[in-house]
């Protein structure tokens, strides 16, 4: 049962996103106007920063499986569906460049999921026209963008979202169209292999090969992704969510248009209401959530800790609802004798939720 701990306030980072390095020592704030900021997770120090120009919008980051490089897909701030996008790759520890930019393309502007690595760290997969195969060190073209207009008979070439995975079963790619279609591909001798189109948004592989697939952004599922069957629970999830991560063994996070949920990974039960949070990431022993606060006009401006280890009734009922509760709410939790306080002062009123 969770309980949330001290924000940290930060300067607006514009649109963007908070995601975990992979040995979850370095928090990563990132998005438009601000760039790519780099924190301590253990005190939530800034430790540097990756700059791009002021009116530069962030389509995607993904590290290396070492944690030592970070690609990151960028494009000008503007109107339009699509932005003229590049790719470079970041050596973290100096904060510097060693690869790029490179141009890709056009990339649809609504991406927050353009690139991935992929092969074991040797391919960067990238949304845009077609699903597109750069080198990961070098970013040199290695074929013709894949398009998922041939796979299928729906005509699209924009590709949205794209993750990988490494599994010992081989190395998957999973790219999603602006039609709402899902391509799953693989891997073999060095070339990747369309193996099927489905109808799913959003899609996605998590770390350990899992992938979810959702419908029309509510309730997704677990499949194999060899056989593409559903291995799990219905996550009938009410916050339209957008992406979906692992949270320690036992907890998926999903965050989307109206705030983040908890799920009992095996029996697909939630593990919290819905937390009025836009982007969230999860550290990867699954005892801190850490989500981006948003503040009116949807920019993150603080980011939120929140234990995954409570330790008291008030701090389970706050998290399973998603708020401070109601007066009828706290009467049911804790009885009739206990006068009403604010459970979580930080987290917003019953009221203001609605």
């Amino acid at each position: 049962s969770p309980r949330e701990e001290l924000g940290h306030a930060l300067e607006p980072s514009g649109l963007g996103a908070v995601t975990l390095s992979p040995d979850g020592s370095l928090l990563i704030v990132w998005g438009s106007d601000r760039g790519v900021r780099l924190f301590d997770r253990a005190d939530m120090e800034p430790v540097g920063e990756l700059p791009y120009p002021t009116g530069t919008s962030l389509l995607g980051i993904d590290f290396s499986s070492d944690g030592r490089r970070l690609a990151v897909a960028s494009c000008p701030f503007g109107p339009g569906l699509e932005c003229a996008t590049e790719v470079t790759v970041w050596d973290v520890s100096a904060r510097r460049r060693v690869a790029g930019p490179v141009p890709i393309g056009p990339v649809p502007s609504q991406a927050t999921g353009a690139i991935a690595y992929s092969d074991h760290d040797r391919v960067l997969v990238t949304a845009g026209r077609g699903v597109q195969l750069l080198d990961g060190e070098s970013l040199r073209l290695i074929a013709e963008p894949i398009q998922m207009s041939d796979e299928s008979a729906v005509s699209s070439e924009r590709v949205v979202v794209v993750s990988a995975a490494d599994t010992d079963h081989g190395s998957r790619v999973v790219a999603t169209s602006d039609t709402g279609q899902t391509m799953v591909a693989e891997w073999r001798d060095s070339e990747l292999i369309p193996l099927d189109v489905i109808e799913a948004v959003p899609s996605m592989l998590l770390d350990d090969g899992t992938l979810i697939t959702g419908i029309a952004n509510g309730p997704f599922v677990a499949r194999d992704p060899m056989t593409l069957q559903p291995v799990g629970p219905v996550y009938r999830a009410e916050a339209f969510p957008n992406h979906v991560a692992l949270a320690g063994p036992d907890l998926l996070v999903s965050s989307g248009v109206l705030g983040v949920e908890l799920w009992d990974r095996q029996t697909g039960e939630p593990a919290s209401g819905v937390i009025p949070a836009g982007i969230s990431a999860a550290a990867p022993d699954g005892q801190t959530l850490y989500l981006g606060g948003r503040s009116g006009e949807g920019f993150i401006d603080e980011v939120r800790i929140v234990s995954l280890d409570a330790e008291s009734l008030e701090d389970a009922a706050c998290l399973q609802a998603g708020r401070n509760l109601t007066g009828a709410e706290w009467t049911a939790v804790m009885g009739p004798d206990r006068r009403y306080e604010r459970t979580c002062p930080q987290w917003p009123d019953a009221s203001i939720i609605g």
